[in-house]
């Protein structure tokens, strides 16, 4: 009977073990791709998503891209205001078969013109990590303001 207990006490402290990493991998990529993102770093931050990630920005456009071409696309267009800035707030992840990491967080979305006219959005966002060809990528994002 004690070797049963043992084994069932490795097998449920590995699968725990297994999904903090699992979380602590996705958060990794979701803080890379602040960063990168508020360093307009484009070459640091594509790589991070699925070829079919899709994306709800619910900022500012109320819009669906799916695909990495139209998402990355967007945010180019972002590149036309004088500052942007996303600082993510109270992010949690949870881990499902150590392959798909679900994580939600609130969000200040600032941008300012080249006028100086800056404007400040509030919200929630859902990200979709999964695990695909040994890499943790973003598959899929989900932008909502506050209201």
């Amino acid at each position: 009977m004690a070797p049963l207990v043992l084994c069932i006490a490795l097998t449920v402290s590995t699968k725990a073990a297994a999904q903090a990493s699992a979380v602590g991998d996705a958060e990794a990529v979701a803080a890379k791709a602040v960063a990168s993102f508020n360093a307009r770093d484009y070459a640091a931050y594509e790589p991070l998503f699925t070829n079919d990630v899709e994306v709800y920005t619910g900022v500012y456009t109320p819009l669906r891209f799916v695909g990495k071409t139209q998402w990355i696309g967007f945010l180019h267009g972002l590149d036309s205001f004088a500052a942007v800035s996303y600082d993510q707030r109270q992010p949690v992840c949870r881990a499902y078969n150590n392959d798909v990491v679900l994580c939600n967080a609130y969000f200040v979305f600032t941008t300012t013109t080249k006028a100086g006219v800056t404007t400040v959005q509030t919200g929630r966002e859902s990200s979709t990590i999964v695990k695909s060809g040994g890499k943790w990528l973003i598959a899929n994002q989900h932008y909502s303001a506050m209201f």
